[in-house]
């Protein structure tokens, strides 16, 4: 009797049980299989390939179909990256791994320009290279047959550089009437822009800051300067140099005013906490005030050594932590000299006064705005009355440090002349500047700022 080896049949008997057990568990394609007769779609990712840089960071969802395409027109959902890859992104060979709740077959049908139909097809393996430049949707078959999907695919790539910032002029002349005292305030999504010269004050209107109409100002006595203007609750504060706050609230009849008698208001800080903050002279101190309806002021604390009384800029905003938060740029103080110094407070109560080496320089006439969660500081004027040569500075974080722009992206000082005390207003998205001075001049122009991230619909 002959001895038969067991190897044989032994080796027969793994390769049977190994290729079930991998038919069991899918393709590569498959996440693991708990329901073989669906066919839905689990993820999508791009593998890392070293001659495209981010292209393994898309991110993959599934959202509702929003092509009106007809050739999509079948197709109820998209597998697509919401979040756009960067600017300039090659996606003609792209290292795909789609995987589904389960899978006997899957292909891609690419459009065939030549045909006019989705001829064109890649069955899946896990190993593909793919243009998805070009128009596609895939189909799966579940694992055991019963099902099938098809998906529309959308590659998201910037048709524009994200940073780049666009800034046009609108206007050469808000108006033809040149004055010594010029303020621009948003309203309403309206623009009020207000002027004084040797025939009297003057009010201009916009919606887009390229076409401007004059309305009536009434109520104003001449010459009085429009630099402390300030919105609260719907109702316009302005101090002239008697001590007199002037109230409007249709901003054109200034009917209201009351001069106060227990102290000497300097001038305007903010409206922070739905307080309207000025610094105050009372008994030969400098100290802070505030009110909620311009008649009634408190009088707080003293000011800090090195805060400013006067030519400084200040805005308020929301923070990082999402709490609004003021800042205090530069100005003048008692003695007249100019300061360098910036302070923030959330309360105007208690002031830190940032590191000096994070310090802008000696700056009067600037003006403040947040804009892509940035404070911008514009213009200025230095120490000896001339225009800063930094006309532009960002921060990041909150006014801790300052940088000057990427002039890449960013061509505002190649484009906009320098000037001080200049208006800057944030509406729609976009960042208006308006008018100003230069050491011998006034200017009436507007300027438009739009950074195209700004105007993206996922932020």
């Amino acid at each position: 009797m002959k001895f038969r080896s067991p190897f044989p049949i032994l080796l027969l008997f793994l390769l049977t049980f190994g290729l079930s057990a991998c038919l069991n568990n899918g393709s590569e394609n498959n996440v693991e299989i708990t329901n073989p007769d669906n066919a839905d779609f689990a993820s999508l990712t791009f593998s890392k390939n070293d001659s495209i840089p981010y292209i393994n960071t898309a991110v993959f969802t599934l959202e509702a179909n929003d092509s009106d395409d007809p050739l999509f027109a079948d197709l109820s959902e998209m597998i697509v990256n919401l979040d756009s890859l960067p600017y300039q992104t090659r996606i003609d060979s792209v290292f795909p791994v789609f995987k589904f709740m389960s899978s006997r077959s899957a292909f891609l049908a690419r459009y065939n320009d030549e045909t006019a139909t989705f001829s064109d097809t890649l069955p899946i393996t896990g190993k593909d290279t793919v243009d998805f430049t070009r128009k596609m949707k895939i189909h799966n078959v579940s694992y055991n047959g019963a099902a099938e999907k098809k998906y529309r695919i959308k590659v998201n790539v910037h048709t524009v550089e994200p940073e780049l910032y666009h800034w046009n002029q609108l206007s050469v002349d808000v108006t033809p009437e040149r004055g010594y005292s010029q303020n621009a305030i948003l309203i309403d999504n309206t623009i009020y822009f207000y002027n004084n010269n040797t025939a009297g004050s003057s009010l201009y209107v916009s919606d887009d800051g390229q076409n401007w109409t004059n309305k009536p100002l009434t109520n104003l006595p001449p010459y009085i300067s429009f630099k402390n203007l300030c919105l609260l609750n719907n109702k316009l504060y302005l101090l002239d140099e008697n001590n007199t706050v002037y109230m409007s609230g249709d901003y054109a009849d200034w009917s209201e005013k009351y001069t106060i008698a227990e102290m000497k208001l300097i001038s305007f800080l903010f409206v922070l906490n739905n307080r309207l903050w000025a610094v105050a002279e009372k008994d030969g101190k400098y100290k802070f005030a505030s009110t909620t309806d311009g008649v009634a002021w408190t009088v707080g604390e003293n000011l800090p050594q090195h805060f400013p009384v006067a030519d400084f800029a200040s805005l308020v905003f929301m923070s990082a932590t999402n709490v609004e938060k003021a800042i205090v740029v530069g100005g003048m103080l008692t003695d007249g000299a100019v300061t360098d110094k910036i302070w923030t407070t959330e309360n105007a109560a208690y002031w830190l006064q940032m590191p000096a080496q994070n310090s802008v320089g000696k700056i009067k006439g600037g003006k403040l705005a947040f804009y892509d969660k940035k404070l911008h500081l514009f213009g200025g004027m230095d120490e000896n009355n001339k225009l800063r040569k930094k006309q532009y500075n960002l921060s990041p974080d909150g006014g801790f440090e300052w940088q000057l722009p990427d002039t890449t992206y960013n061509k505002y000082t190649e484009l906009v002349a320098p000037r001080a005390y200049q208006s800057v207003i944030v509406k729609d998205k976009q960042c208006y500047v308006i008018g100003g001075q230069t050491e011998n001049a006034r200017l009436y122009d507007v300027w438009c700022g739009r950074l195209n991230r700004a105007q993206f619909a996922r932020q």
